[in-house]
């Protein structure tokens, strides 16, 4: 485009965005209490921090008009995951009144506008609505212009709120350069338009169809960045400037972009009513423009105060994790909200504590973590009430699919009472494990059969602690304490909310066996009764301090609980009294300890000997007949390998009280570390199909060339030497483009699974598994075999392995904790079974194999065949 012709569209720009101002601003916006009872598209802004947001993909939600399903383009196919299902706007007002019950206040869909159908060259269908060819128009998919204002009227109806989400960085793939080569001297050279697709070769609004680099006026226009594929996510100029997932990136330092997107987007909000932004791939775009698009004189805070919006509320993706006991991701996503005088988004999407909130619930990593994560999130971000918290999304693991249930409603319980606007997904409301599966009966992964039953156990679930997080302002707006956290192991975790005169506290047991809390010093009256709000299982209705004010809980395993610890204490303070007890810990006990006490409370007829709080393994305390005395055992055999240290206390289920914790530490002799297997593996042996045709699987990582096995009483390590380890698409754990499986047949368990999960095959004849891990670049988990089959994984073992990779050799290390064995001898005369695919994160599916493979997809003659690329067999020695 010459420059005059895009001063000219410049200007255009600017005419029609005062336009629609002028006319905004002399519209009626009556208070809400002269308001017609009538439902309407505009609406003030609520409190988001007061807000729970039920989150959907429309075409896997439900199918609300079949008109619209099929566009005849060969993009529509439930059966088929990369393809269209049928959902639309309808079907999201259907099914109002279900999502209300839930206890959700607003609704998040994935976009809405126009978009790329299908791209033969991914082989992959715009369901999703992230590949956009117009971004003023709906997708045809999905309904009219007047379904979703319908749609938006009926929310404001119910007083919930609508949340669009929104894509600035990119649109669909119109274009890409051959093998991601590129000479930045000639962005002609290497280019090519990805054409042939439907609904049509390039994008249909105005400004997006300049996206030919080899045509002069189009790279003179400056729409797009034409570059190739982000290969290094390390390098700020790629990020910002580069293609991610061959997406055309936008230029939006091009003042003509801004203006169009300015425009494009506040155009939903002045006829649609929309009342908040999700902005996708946020950290690929600079900050300038944030501040910009949002905050400038004719910027889309603007647009929305024209209709009564005073607090458009924005939160942007932004997908970095903090490592533990680490706050980089946790800086970098705040850095998106701006700074006081230049700011930017209102708030972000908080990765850095899902991250926690998976490791700590799901795969049992120490509380500490968690308790750390939280601590941070207050000292980095300050008001943390505003933050958008979730645990589930469309673009990963489901958190059933590598935590347990129960684990789920731990997390869930978390999400509720910490500080934050809770995100549910659709589809956690009935433990979906597909990523992407449909809601409805007719679309993809549903069984057929529709998922809005509100009688379900965990929709009832959720629906409680909706209320819950309603009825009490100390969970929306109070202080956040962390007041007991177990830096070892999984274990207790608590903390408290403090708002005026409200004082909760939320309790939970994050291990997989009953846990004794004891002692906990909140500076409460003795004798406190202490009502129960919300349990995840059977509890009494009240708890009660002891005379000392400290607080003595048995949980059960992976559970959790909020009591209200706002009152005044009581008279009939709990009390279990001794003249004396236990030992002097000075130094570490190397050797079966025996001590003895003398009790002064009176009929104690039981007493547990409690160790690390672990209530499974209590071991029993003999009184003597005359009830005055006591004697207990500490056994060495109890402990680990190494110098540890432990907590000991006396418990009396009758009273349900117990001593406070008094510290200790074990000693047990250490051995060496020893290589006790090892096999190389050939080279180019990686043929169980063809690999996905993208450039970035050239270099073969599912080849594995060695597997070496160590032990030592501590742990077990397991080196991996695969030909090639590639970072090409940011992996969180420092690999990509392979998933490993580790399955290990002991002979000290008697499990005895076959069947290996989700890769279509058997173990080798003669084995089985009784533990496994599954590790790829963005997830770790183990499990034991116990309920696991095709489609399962298992039960969840903790804690998951700590992954090492060289970054010289490539080598990945994966080290187990002794305590997943027993001890590391016990895996003497075991096997070890080593496997690798790969996984489509996107599609939440390890990679399809067709006859004619593809982009992303195996090439093989039988789609049934074993998911398996390379495999290594290995006797323990």
């Amino acid at each position: 485009m010459p420059l005059k012709t895009q001063k000219q569209a410049l200007s255009a720009f600017k005419l029609a965005t005062l336009s629609a101002a002028i006319t905004l601003t002399g519209c009626s916006l009556l208070p809400l209490a002269n308001r017609a009872p009538e439902p309407v598209l505009h609406v003030p802004s609520p409190d988001w921090s007061e807000q729970i947001i039920y989150f959907v993909m429309p075409d896997r939600f439900d199918d609300g008009d079949p008109s619209n399903n099929d566009q005849g383009a060969g993009e529509y196919d439930p059966a088929d995951h990369r393809r269209y299902s049928g959902g639309d706007i309808k079907g999201i007002e259907n099914r109002l009144d279900y999502i209300e019950g839930l206890g959700a206040t607003a609704i998040w869909s994935t976009p809405l506008v126009a978009n790329q159908w299908y791209d033969n060259y991914v082989d992959y269908s715009g369901y999703h609505g992230y590949w956009a060819r117009d971004f003023k128009a709906v997708d045809e998919h999905y309904g009219t212009l007047a379904d979703l204002q319908s749609l938006s009227r009926s929310l404001h109806g119910r007083g919930m709120y609508l949340i669009q989400d929104i894509v600035l960085n990119h649109t669909g793939n119109f274009f890409n350069y051959v093998d991601n080569d590129y000479n930045p001297e000639n962005p002609c050279e290497f280019f090519e338009l990805n054409i042939g697709n439907p609904p049509t070769d390039a994008p249909t609004q105005p400004l997006l169809t300049l996206n030919d680099a080899c045509n002069p006026e189009h790279r003179e226009a400056g729409i797009y960045h034409f570059t190739p594929v982000i290969r290094d996510f390390e390098n700020e100029q790629q990020v910002l400037n580069y293609q991610l997932s061959d997406l055309d990136d936008l230029n939006t330092d091009n003042p003509v972009v801004r203006d169009m997107l300015k425009d494009s987007y506040a155009y939903w909000i002045k006829e649609v009513g929309v009342d908040a932004f999700r902005v996708d791939t946020a950290k690929y775009v600079s900050h300038d423009f944030f501040n910009d698009f949002f905050h400038s004189e004719d910027g889309i805070n603007a647009a929305a105060k024209a209709t009564g919006r005073d607090d458009f509320f924005s939160f942007g993706e932004i997908f970095d994790y903090s490592a533990p006991y680490s706050d980089a991701g946790d800086v970098k996503v705040a850095s998106f909200k701006g700074s006081e005088s230049k700011p930017e988004l209102s708030s972000v999407i908080n990765f850095p504590l899902q991250g926690s909130m998976r490791a700590v619930f799901a795969t049992g990593y120490p509380t500490a973590e968690l308790g750390y994560r939280l601590e941070t999130m207050g000292k980095i971000h300050g008001d943390t009430t505003r933050l958008v918290n979730f645990l589930d999304n469309h673009d990963m693991d489901r958190f059933v699919k590598v935590g347990s249930p129960a684990a789920f409603r731990q997390a869930l319980t978390s999400l509720m009472t910490l500080p934050g606007i809770p995100v549910i997904y659709q589809g956690t409301e009935h433990l979906f494990t597909g990523q992407r599966d449909s809601m409805f009966a007719g679309g993809y992964g549903s069984d057929g059969i529709n998922h809005f039953d509100n009688t379900d156990g965990m929709y009832q679930f959720i629906a409680r602690l909706s209320q819950l997080r309603k009825q009490h302002p100390a969970l929306t707006r109070g202080e956040l304490k962390v007041v007991a956290k177990n830096t070892e192991r999984a274990g207790i975790f608590a903390y408290t909310r403090t708002f005026k005169n409200e004082n909760l506290l939320v309790l939970f047991n994050t291990a997989s066996h009953g846990l004794l809390s004891t002692g906990l010093d909140l500076g409460l009256d003795s004798g406190l009764s202490m009502p129960v709000l919300f349990s995840t299982h059977d509890a009494a209705q009240a708890y009660q301090t002891d005379k000392n004010g400290k607080l003595a809980v048995a949980l059960p395993a992976n559970s959790a609980l909020v009591l209200d610890i706002s009152g005044k204490g009581g008279k009939n303070s709990l009390a279990l009294g001794f003249a004396s007890f236990g030992f002097l810990a000075n130094k570490p006990i190397t050797a079966d300890l025996a001590f003895k006490g003398t009790i002064a409370s009176p009929d104690i007829s039981e007493l547990l000997l409690v160790i690390d709080g672990n209530l499974d393994k209590a071991l029993p305390v003999n009184i003597a007949p005359s009830g005055k005395n006591f004697t207990a055992t500490l056994p060495i055999d109890y402990f680990p390998v190494g110098e540890t240290n432990h907590t000991y206390s006396i418990y009396s289920p009758e009273l349900g009280t117990a001593t406070n914790d008094l510290p200790f530490t074990s000693f047990v002799e250490i051995s060496a570390e020893e290589t006790i297997s090892h096999v190389d593996d050939a080279e180019g042996d990686d043929t169980g199909a063809g690999y996905p045709l993208d450039t970035t699987f050239a270099d073969r990582q599912m080849d594995i060339l060695s597997v070496t096995v160590a032990r030592s009483d501590l742990y077990v390590d397991v080196t991996i030497q695969p030909k090639a380890t590639t970072v090409y698409w940011s992996p969180t754990n420092k690999f990509d483009h392979v998933r490993f499986h580790l399955m290990f047949d002991l002979p000290n368990m008697d499990y005895n699974a076959t069947v290996m999960p989700f890769v279509q095959a058997d173990m080798p004849a003669g084995t089985s598994w009784d533990l496994m891990a599954s590790v790829d670049g963005w997830s770790n988990a183990a499990y034991w075999a116990k309920d696991s089959g095709p489609e399962a994984f298992g039960t969840a073992a903790s804690p998951a392995p700590a992954i090492k990779v060289d970054a010289k050799t490539g080598e990945i290390k994966l080290r187990f904790d002794a305590s997943l064995f027993g001890k590391t001898k016990n895996i003497a005369g075991g096997k070890l079974y080593v496997t690798t695919w790969d996984y489509d994160g996107v599609g939440g599916l390890y990679r399809s194999i067709s006859p004619e493979g593809g982009q992303y997809t195996m090439q093989g003659d039988d789609p049934n065949a074993p998911l398996i690329m390379d495999d290594v067999i290995l006797t323990i020695d």
